[in-house]
């Protein structure tokens, strides 16, 4: 007696890999270069009203006389379409931008504010102002764009910020930059200009002075 099995063949369709946080947050992180050749990590933030860079007081001042460290700085920062390998480039004038009240420095944090420029009136509202930088801007005066990727720029949404009461302990958080200074000088093994992330979480939070305490590998 013979036994005669049937086995269906399934054909095997690859899975397509997925990231673990969204592609267009790749290009959060901007490179601040300074014309005397140093460097520093910041992202832009989108009002409905206009373009903003952020980044900390020490990448522009001097701490000691909070003078400005240069008058010129690019910042260059990557399409939301992660294989888009063009990166947008951005010159200003920080001098100027500083002379017209366009660069605000926190008193008290290591916090500075740049703005970049301004979204037109017929283009509000918007659904999302993380779309913002794919519309056309009105640079302010000393803001110049050099170089553009083909889907523009991308910035942190308004909505998306959190105060400090919204923090979570536990949380897992994701902290991106450009550690420039990682690396060995004689046999580079990364690529400077392009973004590194850490993965860590929110450890703890001082209530009486508002901080909060990450533990995550930061260089």
């Amino acid at each position: 007696m013979l036994l005669a099995l049937a086995i269906a063949v399934i054909p095997v369709l690859p899975v397509k890999a997925q990231r673990a946080l969204p592609d267009d947050n790749l290009a959060y992180p901007v490179l601040i270069t300074l014309s005397h050749g140093s460097t520093g990590s910041g992202f832009f933030l989108n009002t409905h009203q206009a373009v903003y860079l952020v980044t900390a007081k020490h990448v522009l001042f001097n701490p000691d006389t909070q003078k400005l460290i240069d008058n010129q700085a690019e910042l260059t920062a990557y399409s939301k379409d992660p294989s888009d390998g063009e990166s947008n480039v951005i010159s200003l004038n920080l001098e100027s931008l500083e002379r017209i009240g366009d660069i605000k420095n926190h008193p008290l944090h290591d916090v500075t504010v740049v703005k970049i420029g301004d979204i037109p009136r017929q283009d509000q509202p918007s659904a999302n102002a993380k779309e913002s930088t794919q519309r056309a801007l009105s640079m302010e005066p000393g803001v110049v764009v050099t170089k553009k990727a083909k889907l523009g720029i991308v910035g942190v949404p308004e909505e998306g910020i959190k105060i400090f009461n919204q923090m979570l302990i536990g949380n897992d958080i994701i902290v991106f930059g450009y550690p420039t200074s990682l690396g060995l000088q004689t046999k580079p093994q990364l690529d400077l200009r392009r973004p590194l992330l850490r993965k860590g979480i929110v450890a703890g939070e001082n209530l009486l002075t508002r901080s909060i305490v990450l533990d995550c590998p930061v260089y």
